[in-house]
C-alpha cells in the first residue's frame, strides 16, 4: 500500500479523506499522492489493529475501483470475512 489511515471503528456511513499525510512513512519519500494515476481503495476492520489479517477481520473494496486521486463520493462495501 502507498497510503493508509488508521481509524477506530466509526459509525456508518463514515466520511473520510486521504492525502499526502497518509502516505506510508517508509514509502513517503518521492511519492506524491496526487500524482498516483490510479489506486485501489480497500477498507479493513481489523480485530487486533496489527497489519495482516486474522480470522474474524472484515474487509471491503471501493465499488468504483480503480479510482483517481481526488475522487469523491466513493462507496466501500465491507463484504469479506477472514
Amino acid at each position: 500500500p502507498y497510503a493508509f489511515r488508521r481509524t477506530r471503528v466509526p459509525s456508518f456511513p463514515h466520511a473520510f479523506t486521504m492525502g499526502q499525510a497518509d502516505v506510508a512513512k517508509m514509502l513517503g519519500e518521492g511519492i506524491v499522492f496526487a500524482e498516483i494515476p490510479e489506486m485501489y481503495l480497500i477498507a479493513r476492520i481489523d480485530q487486533d489493529g496489527m497489519a495482516g489479517t486474522q480470522v474474524g477481520d472484515l474487509e471491503g473494496a471501493c465499488l468504483q475501483n480503480p479510482i483517481e486521486a481526488g475522487a469523491r463520493s466513493l462507496e466501500i462495501v465491507i463484504d469479506r470475512t477472514y
